[in-house]
């Protein structure tokens, strides 16, 4: 049943335990009514003319056996005897039925109150049911079912960002970028829905990509800011490098299983003139940012790096120069 029909069916469970309520005040009321006072003042009346009776009929009943009453008047003591104890009994069965009759009824109450209680726990609990409590404040990302779907357990109804831990940036960025970062680095990160301020941040975590294996996710830990969550960031990472005797651009650098290499630019002279060629160098690189790589060893200073070809370089090919 949807919420609102249980609302309508929870509310017509109160009336009509509010109406078993004043049934069941009415019979104590009528339990101790005058009706069942009066009646019994009627027995003990009876009580009291039965007693009267038995003693006038055994007294009549001596005098007759020793000769001193008549027949006739014994039997009319006698009939009046018999007429007032079973007017005593009659009464005192009256009232026992009607007192058992009213117990009963109070009783009979008394169970239906207390199944329409449980009626009316049962709905309170199904409607609980229907409205999904967070457990703290927060904001809702995704809500995975719709009114009057059956819930599945495999999967969660909803999903909140709990503001109260703090918010956190995430990156998509590709795996050669991520070569520069590390765990703890402290980054600046801009955004843009507030006029483009800037928050500190630390990066707490490096994830594979799921939906791009060329990528991975990255996840920077916010400082406190005015953020309300679903604000849109980037963020800023500058690395101070140690000193090196060269910097080439990071195109310029290449690597195999024997380590990371450059081409250097030779001309030699032949018979049109000069021809130049690429010689394979290896090196020693240090750290790198987007732009450039530091070189500890393997250049003299005086040669030129290959930066760019349009061809694949091999060592010892021949190139030539774009003008």
């Amino acid at each position: 049943m949807e919420k609102a029909d249980l609302e309508e069916e929870l509310e017509k469970r109160r009336l009509e335990l509010k109406e078993l309520k004043l049934k069941y005040d009415k019979l104590l009321i009528e339990k101790g009514s005058n009706s069942i006072y009066i009646n019994e003042q009627i027995l003990k009346e009876l009580k009291e003319d039965l007693f009267q009776k038995e003693k006038e009929y055994l007294a009549y009943k001596a005098l007759y056996e020793e000769g001193a009453e008549s027949k006739n008047s014994f039997e009319i003591k006698e009939r009046e005897y018999c007429t007032a104890k079973l007017d005593y009994e009659n009464k005192k069965i009256e009232l026992e039925m009607e007192m058992d009759t009213k117990k009963k009824d109070i009783e009979i109450i008394k169970v239906n109150i207390e199944k329409k209680e449980l009626e009316i726990k049962e709905l309170e609990r199904k409607i609980e049911k229907c409205v999904v409590f967070a457990m703290s404040d927060g904001i809702i990302k995704e809500i995975n079912f719709k009114m009057g779907m059956v819930l599945n357990y495999t999967m969660p109804v909803y999903i909140l960002d709990d503001i109260s831990k703090g918010f956190e940036l995430k990156v998509a960025m590709d795996n050669e970028q991520c070569q520069y970062i590390k765990l703890g680095d402290e980054v600046r990160v801009s955004i843009k829905n507030k006029g483009k301020s800037l928050v500190s941040g630390e990066v707490r975590a490096i994830k594979d990509n799921k939906d791009d294996i060329d990528s991975k996710i990255v996840t920077i830990e916010l400082e406190e800011a005015d953020l309300i969550g679903g604000e849109i960031g980037e963020f800023y990472l500058g690395k101070k490098i140690g000193s090196y005797d060269y910097l080439v651009p990071r195109s310029a650098v290449y690597q195999n299983s024997e380590g990371k290499y450059v081409f250097v630019l030779q001309e030699k002279d032949g018979p049109l003139g000069k021809d130049y060629y690429v010689i394979k160098q290896k090196v020693t690189t240090g750290d790198s940012d987007n732009n450039f790589t530091g070189i500890y060893s393997g250049l003299l200073g005086n040669e030129k790096v290959v930066i760019y070809s349009n061809k694949n370089l091999s060592n010892g090919c021949q190139v030539r120069l774009e003008r």
